[in-house]
């Protein structure tokens, strides 16, 4: 994991990603919208109706936990 945000995310320009249909947000990708939005770059979230939306602050009520984000992806 660490190689991601060591290695990937500094390199990226910006970021998004879909969150589940209930508007939660894995713990791992709500982790790698944070570095980029503390490192100033952009993130989008796009849904299931495929609408993008520019998001400025990640609410951290979205955010799952590790074993929340397994339960759903496993």
């Amino acid at each position: 994991m660490n190689y991601y945000f060591d290695i990937i995310l500094p390199e990226m320009q910006a970021g998004i990603y879909l969150p589940f249909q209930d508007g939660m947000i894995g713990a791992g990708i709500f982790g790698e919208m944070q570095f980029l939005s503390d490192s100033g770059k952009k993130i989008w979230q796009i849904n299931h109706y495929k609408e993008i939306s520019r998001i400025f602050n990640l609410d951290l009520t979205k955010k799952l936990s590790v074993e929340d984000t397994r339960k759903r992806v496993y």
